[in-house]
């Protein structure tokens, strides 16, 4: 009985805690294995921002249907208020204080149920008047590639709001992004007549090949204009090809891509990929992307001393940074790893707060578009005439998109001329200026990573810019 009635009053106290003294707090809705990893690194954020800086921590609020969810508990233990319920509910939205909130997080492992979150938050802030309340941010997680290109043209995500801004974010995608900034896979100089082409190698073609394929097609633009080229391997291959090619009709105009329907542990396919890293015409990195961490390690293992001689770079897919991750990060003892093999996609990396609230990927992007806007001001321009023109917060889905790959993609550039924005050597020499060719050439390489951008969205050359048509004269290779 008295336990009954701890939780009664426990979960009553936290209600009136929650509307008393609760403002500027982040919402998280959801606790799968992303939820609460978003959970902690907000937290703990929110621990160094008050040890360093005085600044006051941002409060959490959980929303999570499943009351048996062990991640409930856990949030509990850390002291975070959990609400249990459906968090689609407009009343259970009200609890968690959601006209007060400056964050609110929708990552359940439903893109419907987060769309659904996201219009209801929607409604329920446009509908409230108050001139006090908190500007809240919307956060969406989208895995579905065509549900996002679809959802941009929704009146949720293009209606400017002055107390609601909300983006849509895909895990998968961030991962993809974070390991080719850690690991490009230009890992060699390659000059203007350089004869290899880049190639990638993708083991498993599910959400997480996805993303690093269309990653590394954003970013495959090099001096030497030879197009990337991937071989994609998968028990399930041709199906998967097939409703990949549906979504990006125009993929192959910029990428060369052989899907092959194979098993990966076959005797077969190990001595195939083992052909492709011997080829010295190409410059290969092996991505190993299945869902089963114990089968991406053992894979990776199984093909160290297939391609060690080659020097072939591995990277190993991995949800959990703990466990079996370790025997790749540590590499102690006699244990047989050895050579270019790193992990990715670890939720402890691509779910916290700084990639997913703070969006610190996009922090060259955003310094490009208030570029882009300057300079359209500077000529007369206003947003009314160009959306582009718009702050980043109410910027439309396609054109941050625009932006972040034009960002991501300025490393290839420097690389190409020899340049390098970090881990220089000591002796380094800092670059004032570029010489006329370098420009003429990085200009070039721009053109060539639009062109393929504007194509892989589904433009098509014209005679005038029109954004409905999706036409534009400047689309030339």
């Amino acid at each position: 009985v008295l336990e009954a009635l701890s939780a009664i009053f426990y979960e009553q106290i936290q209600l009136l805690w929650l509307r008393l003294f609760f403002k500027n707090h982040i919402i998280i809705c959801g606790l799968g294995r992303k939820g609460v990893q978003l959970v902690k690194s907000c937290r703990d954020k929110g621990k160094k921002l008050v040890k360093g800086s005085g600044v006051k921590s941002n409060k959490i609020v959980v929303i999570e249907k499943d009351a048996n969810n062990d991640f409930v508990r856990v949030c509990r233990e850390m002291g975070i208020i959990v609400l249990v319920g459906d968090a689609t509910d407009k009343k259970l939205l009200k609890k968690a204080g959601v006209h007060k909130a400056r964050y609110l997080v929708a990552i359940s492992g439903k893109d419907g149920t987060n769309v659904e979150i996201a219009v209801h938050t929607y409604q329920k802030i446009k509908k409230k008047q108050d001139a006090h309340a908190v500007c809240l941010d919307c956060r969406v997680h989208i895995v579905d590639s065509g549900l996002r290109t679809a959802l941009k043209q929704h009146r949720v995500f293009k209606e400017s709001l002055e107390r609601f801004t909300i983006s849509m974010f895909d895990a998968y995608e961030n991962s993809a992004r974070l390991l080719f900034k850690e690991h490009p896979l230009d890992y060699v100089f390659i000059p203007a007549d350089d004869p290899r082409s880049v190639h990638l190698i993708i083991m498993g073609f599910g959400q997480m090949g996805e993303a690093v394929l269309l990653q590394a097609v954003r970013m495959g633009h090099y001096a030497n204009r030879k197009r990337l080229r991937a071989t994609i391997v998968d028990c399930e291959a041709n199906g998967r090809k097939n409703n990949f090619y549906h979504r990006y009709p125009q993929f192959e105009q910029v990428c060369d891509a052989e899907f092959l329907e194979m098993e990966a542990e076959d005797r077969q396919t190990v001595k195939t990929l083992e052909g492709l890293c011997k080829d010295q015409n190409l410059i290969t990195t092996l991505a190993v992307c299945f869902d089963d961490d114990a089968r991406n390690l053992s894979f990776a293992l199984s093909m160290l001393s297939a391609v060690r001689e080659y020097k072939t770079p591995i990277r190993v897919r991995m949800a959990e940074e703990g466990g079996l991750s370790t025997l790749l990060i540590k590499r102690e003892g006699n244990f047989p790893i050895s050579g270019d093999v790193h992990i990715f996609g670890t939720t402890a990396h691509t779910c916290t707060r700084d990639t997913v609230i703070n969006e610190e990927l996009d922090n060259l992007a955003k310094v490009i578009h208030k570029d882009y806007m300057e300079d359209m001001e500077k000529r007369g321009n206003t947003p009314a005439e160009k959306p582009a023109m718009r702050h980043w917060e109410h910027l439309d889905e396609e054109y941050i998109d625009s932006n972040r790959q034009q960002a991501d993609h300025i490393p290839v550039k420097l690389r190409a001329i020899g340049c390098y924005s970090k881990k220089e050597p000591v002796d380094a020499q800092t670059v004032t200026a570029f010489k006329v060719e370098e420009v003429h050439l990085m200009a070039e390489m721009e053109h060539r990573r639009w062109y393929a951008d504007r194509i892989m969205a589904g433009w098509k050359p014209g005679d005038k810019n029109d954004p409905i048509k999706k036409t534009n004269p400047l689309l030339k290779e």
